[in-house]
This record gives structure tokens, sequence and C-alpha cells, in this order.
């Protein structure tokens, strides 16, 4: 019987294509999922450093002072996050392999400079001369007039070299420490900052913006009489002269709230606490026990931060006000309120039952347990829900860094991911930023899911076995002449 299987297999192959390629001699066709290995063009890098600052597996290391960009291709997670940040996209993923070697060794790559003047900073001067008409000198620029001082480009610098003093309005950049990297200028929610050229070489540059329209809390209370001449009983009862003060006070509070705000659709609200994070100004504080969002307009600098990194999309910076909304100084918004109950918290206790109502208990017959009452734990966990494909995993550990709930932990030893169900508030922020793609935020179960609390997942064996202790070979013995 085998031998027939073995005839019909081999008869079948004869039918059939290769299933090896003939390499080197045709071009190898890569899958979709190789994502292969990291690669950088060191004649346009410039060796600011976002690189190493992103890689979360402390592969890349760069040393400005001697001009040294170095990866250690072994602890390298091929997670792609050094090339996504990139400012000048000289990191690119190569999926053919390395050439091998009888021993491990990092990659370094080295700028050469003379005189102090590195020679990639001289090319990439050229390449900007060419495409954009610029010269040595281009260095950023603010256009001050537009500049609302809410520090974002200061604390995306990779160099440190942009202060901004937001008491004062000051804009200082240091133009020696500045490696031209455009973070700023992505960075920027005004879009005030652009690649520009300075006269002279200056080595500081500060600029000084006008002062901002005075915002004044408005007072709820008319404002005080003069003090005049004691008025007569008749003029004391006449109801017009109070009636004329409550309107100027209204049109008074609606003037000193600016038009441009930030507008909340709170049943949207995932409470995650981004936009309090994101915030320049410290104008946003979040209640999530309460389920409160509350904003100080008197802070707000209008600067947009907070809308473009809500992942529900329930922030907008609107230019006008609508009938209803609220124009306090300071407003407090209520949220919906929670499909899943707050952990910890016990049912109430049974009232004691009567000895009355225990003898007739006893004499009724039990009734059988129903099939509802079992489903009940799983119809408390909720539909909406973080799906991970764990094979595709490559535990850059992106994922648990970026989740604001601190619902996510990583194992990377083991390879275990595991999430908290409780504590996740489903906001998909580890979804948009998964580099490999494998997690989903799914709307409803699917069968063989799980629904636990707490869920743990094995993600695939490295395919890199583990190099094995170098055996050590006894050197020969001299032979004795003859």
């Amino acid at each position: 019987m085998s031998f027939l299987i073995y005839m019909k297999q081999a008869l079948s192959n004869l039918f059939k294509p290769p299933v090896t390629t003939s390499y080197p001699l045709k071009p190898k066709t890569f899958k979709p999922h190789d994502r292969g290995r990291v690669i950088n063009d060191i004649s346009r890098c410039i060796l600011c450093g976002q690189c190493m600052r992103i890689c979360p597996a402390g592969a890349i290391t760069v040393d400005r002072t001697t001009g040294i960009w170095k990866i250690n291709p072994f602890a390298c997670v091929q997670c792609a996050g050094c090339v996504e940040v990139c400012p000048k996209k000289c990191l690119h993923m190569d999926p053919e392999a390395a050439a091998p070697d009888v021993k491990k060794s990092e990659i370094i790559l080295q700028v050469k400079k003379e005189d102090g003047v590195s020679r990639v900073q001289r090319k990439v001067a050229a390449i900007n001369m060419a495409e954009a008409a610029m010269d040595d000198r281009s260095h950023i620029v603010n256009n001050i007039m537009k500049c609302i001082f809410c520090g974002q480009c200061m604390r995306n610098c990779p160099s440190g070299a942009i202060t901004v003093d937001r008491r004062s309005r000051t804009w200082r950049i240091n133009l020696e420490a500045c490696v031209n990297c455009g973070t700023c200028i992505d960075n920027c929610p005004r879009k005030c900052l652009s690649l520009g050229c300075y006269l002279g070489n200056p080595s500081e540059i500060t600029m000084k913006g006008s002062r901002p329209p005075v915002r004044r809390r408005p007072s709820t209370f008319a404002p005080a009489e003069k003090e005049g001449p004691l008025t007569s009983p008749v003029q004391a009862e006449k109801p017009e002269a109070p009636a004329e003060n409550p309107m100027p006070a209204v049109k008074a509070e609606e003037a000193t709230v600016p038009d441009t705000h930030i507008r909340i659709e709170a049943e949207k609200c995932l409470f995650c606490g981004k936009c309090e994070h994101n915030c320049p100004a410290d104008a946003i504080s979040i209640d999530r026990r309460n389920r409160t969002w509350t904003i100080d307009r008197e802070k707000c600098t209008t600067c947009g931060v907070c809308a473009d990194g809500c992942p529900a999309h329930c922030l907008t910076l609107a230019d006008a006000w609508e009938a209803g909304e609220k124009k306090e100084m300071k407003s407090t918004y209520q949220g919906k309120i929670l499909r899943r109950p707050p952990a910890g918290r016990k049912p109430a206790p049974a009232p004691a039952p009567s000895p009355i109502k225990e003898e007739k208990a006893a004499e009724a017959p039990m009734p059988k347990p129903s099939p509802v009452k079992e489903a009940a734990p799983e119809a408390s966990v909720p539909d909406t829900h973080i799906r991970i494909e764990a094979e595709k995993c490559l535990f850059c550990g992106k994922c648990e860094h970026n989740c604001p709930a601190d619902a996510i932990s990583i194992d990377r030893r083991n390879r275990i991911w595991t999430i908290d169900r409780e504590k996740c508030i489903t906001c998909g922020v580890c979804a948009d930023g998964c580099p490999a793609h494998c997690l989903t935020l799914a709307d409803a179960w699917e069968a063989g899911e799980k629904k636990e609390m707490k869920s743990t997942y094995q993600g695939k064996v490295l395919r890199r076995p583990p190099r094995p202790a170098p055996v050590r070979k006894e050197a020969p013995k001299d032979e004795p002449h003859a």
C-alpha cells in the first residue's frame, strides 16, 4: 500500500513545476511579509539621532562627535520604526539577507570630516541647492506672526536647538546645534516654520512675537454704580434703571471669549488621556473615574495638537460658536457612562430568608440551571476589543509604549503578549502604531477567541537558533624529531 502511495506522489511530481529556483541566475522574489534588514544611505544621513531614540530594541547607536552610525543586526527586531521617523529618508528595509560571515559583528558607518565640516553635510547642501535653489546658509525660518509659542518644535527637536519662552513670547534657535532635519517643520501645528536662509552667518537667531490679546475672566455681577447724590423714593421705585445693566454684562461675556476654540463630542470620548498628555499649555485635564473632560480656555492656545492626536476623532478646532455651546473659560463635559462595571465592586448581599420561606423552598422542587445564566460572564465582556495575530507579532514594544491605559505588557524573552481588558479602553492607539499590522480593533468576537479579562498570547518561536558555545580544540603536541 505504501509503495502505491509513493508511486502516485512520484508520478504527480513529474508534471509539477520545480519548487526550487535557480538563484542567482534568476532574480529572487520576496514575499510581502519579509521585512529584511535596515540599510542606511550614509551619504544622506545627518546623524540627527531620531532612529536611535525610536528603536525599541536599542540596536542603533549614533555618535555625532565622531560621525559614527552603528547598528547591531542581531538585536534589531525589524520593526521599521527607524525608517518611519527618519527625516531625510536615508533608511530603508532591504528584504534580501546579508552575506554570511564567520563571526558576529556590528555594522559601522562613519562620516568623514575635513576641517570640522562633514562631507555628507556638503553633499546634502548641494542637493538642497539644486532642488530648492538654496545655498549653504539654509536654516529653519519662523514666521513669527503665525507662531503661537506652543513649544511643539522645542519638544520634538532631536538636537535641542530650539528654545521657546511662552511668558515673554520669545522663540530662539541655535544654528550651530541645528542639523536641518525638518522635524520641527513637520510637527508645527500652525505651519509657521520653513526652510530658508539668513543673511550673514549668525550662530543664534532670536525672534520675539507680539503680545496676545488679554483674556479677562468675565464677571457675572453687574458693575457697581458710581456714588452720587441721594435719589428720591419715586426714582428708586422705577424699574427701568436696573433693567439696563444686565444687557451689557451678557455682551461683555461673549466678547471676552475668542471665536476659535476646541469643540468636543463628549459621547465619543474614550478618556484615553492623549489630549491631556499632548497639550503644550496644560489646558486639559481628565478624570477617568468620573469620566469628565475639562478645558481651561484661559490657558488654551488653540494650536489644535489635541485634535490631531485624538484616536476617537471627538475633538475639532472650530472657528465659530454654535448654539448651546459652553462659553465659560473653564468648561467641564460629562462623558458616556461605561458599559462595563468597574472592577472590584461586589454585588449587594441578598436579604436573609425567613423561616416560613425556607420551609416552602424545601418542599418545592429545585429548578434546573438555565443555559442563559451560564453565559452571563461572557456577556459582561464588551464586543469591541483588540484582536491580535500572535504569529505576525515582532514584539517590538510599540503597543506597550503607546498604550495610554497601560493595558499591554510584553515579555520579549519568552515572546508573550498580554492584555488586561479590564484596563483596556479600546481606543485603537496600539493598532494604529503597530508596524507589523498584527493588531486590529474588532467589533465582534469570533469562535475560539479568548474572552478572559487578562489574556495571554504566545508568539512565534524565533527562526534564529541560539548560537552554540565554541568548542576549544587542543593544540597538537610536537612530534619528536627522528
